[in-house]
């Protein structure tokens, strides 16, 4: 895949984890990894996992899933840069891309 289409998406991702949107599927994934013997394999019904863990395990969950999408952006973003094989054009979006994730992480993961 071309790191250029990685650092678009990327980007696009770590930016919309602030929404309300986000908040929706952070918190089905959660339940879901926290549901025993939920997934492709489960037959019969599983109880639901408690609210509280839910709760206390959605942060952890966005903080990783942040910090992820930050380094693959910041990966894809360092190739284009060092590789050689783009055009100045394209090494000036990767370095501002560089600059979003940082400015993204200093301004606070709130």
């Amino acid at each position: 895949m071309n790191p250029f289409v990685l650092v678009v998406i990327a980007a696009i991702l770590l930016f919309a984890s602030r929404t309300r949107a986000a908040d929706n599927i952070i918190r089905a994934v959660t339940s879901l990894i926290l549901t025993p013997g939920s997934g492709p394999g489960a037959h019969a019904a599983s109880p639901a996992p408690d609210p509280a863990v839910v709760a206390k395990a959605i942060p952890i969950v966005r903080l990783v899933m942040q910090v992820l999408i930050s380094l693959g952006l910041l990966a894809s973003a360092l190739y284009i840069i060092l590789s050689g094989r783009y055009g100045n054009a394209m090494e000036k979006w990767a370095t501002g891309a560089i600059g979003s994730v940082v400015g993204y992480w200093l301004r606070g993961v709130a």
